[in-house]
């Protein structure tokens, strides 16, 4: 994918649309908030060891899981090996981001 920090993240990301169903359960200041610290390599909450499996699978090109609070939800982001990003409420699904 790229190096750590590159300021020209390799994910697909470049829109994010919400389903009105969907707006209603996350904001997307929240899912932009979320996206931003992912594109940065900031995983989250996830422990030491899968920070270190997501490093190692960003300069690989492997799949990336992360998870941030926003307020008391919790909000997953991953990306693929091909790049694209989903968003999830953990427990509900939103719309694919990309």
């Amino acid at each position: 994918m790229g190096k750590l920090n590159d300021p020209n993240p390799a994910f697909i990301s470049d829109s994010l649309k919400l389903t009105k169903k969907k707006r209603g359960l996350l904001s997307k200041n929240e899912a932009k908030d979320a996206i931003g610290r992912f594109r940065s390599c900031d995983w989250g909450e996830v422990d030491g060891a899968v920070w270190l499996e997501n490093d190692e699978a960003y300069k690989s090109g492997g799949r990336i899981f992360s998870v941030y609070t926003s307020g008391s939800r919790k909000i997953q982001v991953a990306a693929g090996a091909d790049g694209r990003l989903s968003l999830s409420l953990i427990g509900r699904h939103l719309k694919r981001a990309c």
